[in-house]
């Protein structure tokens, strides 16, 4: 992959990143927590890849991206580990919100992963605008 080739990647994360939040926000405001779950999910998971993507770095699976930002940017202390958790922590309840019917979603933790999402976005450089 050619430096133009991950700035041109990075920066389309970063758009699905903005989308994914302004989708949750959306979602959250018309009380479909689970939905809005998944949504901040990715938009975490979007800014990840992009971080990752200017490194030259994909990961091929969600698990992968959560080792590929460990070991690049965390562990060269690129990345608070603390902002790196939230993408964990979302990743269980993105898991929890689409798979789990049993397992409620409540309003608080619906924005709470929308808050989180958005400090992630942040930490990542995607500048997340309110609607």
């Amino acid at each position: 992959m050619t430096k133009a080739n991950q700035a041109a990647n990075a920066a389309a994360e970063r758009a699905l990143s903005t989308e994914a939040l302004a989708e949750a926000r959306l979602l959250l405001a018309h009380r479909h927590y689970r939905a809005a779950v998944s949504r901040a999910y990715y938009a975490a998971f979007h800014a990840a890849r992009a971080l990752l993507m200017e490194r030259g770095v994909q990961a091929k699976t969600h698990d992968g991206l959560r080792r590929m930002l460990a070991l690049h940017l965390v562990k060269t202390g690129q990345l608070d580990p603390r902002v790196a958790e939230i993408l964990a922590r979302l990743a269980t309840k993105r898991e929890d919100s689409d798979y789990a019917s049993d397992v409620p979603i409540s309003p608080a933790e619906a924005e709470e992963a929308v808050a989180q999402a958005e400090v992630f976005a942040r930490a990542a450089g995607v500048a997340p605008g309110k609607p």
